[in-house]
């Protein structure tokens, strides 16, 4: 009877770590062929460095540039 009695009020320790999702990044290539940034494909292929970017940074790169060019 105390042994099911403590199995009931046994607690699980707080998790110490968070889970970390990782966001989903894309190639320079994968980026420059998708439907998504065809109509600044000519600017991204200027802007963008070979590696592995996230939508919201391509987003962001293309965003700053047309800010700072005053290109509407």
């Amino acid at each position: 009877m105390s042994e099911a009695k403590n199995q009931g009020t046994k607690t699980q320790a707080p998790k110490t770590q968070e889970t970390k999702t990782q966001a989903v990044t894309f190639s320079k290539a994968r980026i420059l062929k998708s439907r998504a940034f065809a109509n600044r494909r000519d600017l991204l292929t200027a802007l963008l460095e070979d590696r592995d970017y996230t939508i919201d940074e391509v987003n962001l790169i293309m965003d700053n540039f047309l800010k700072t060019k005053g290109v509407k």
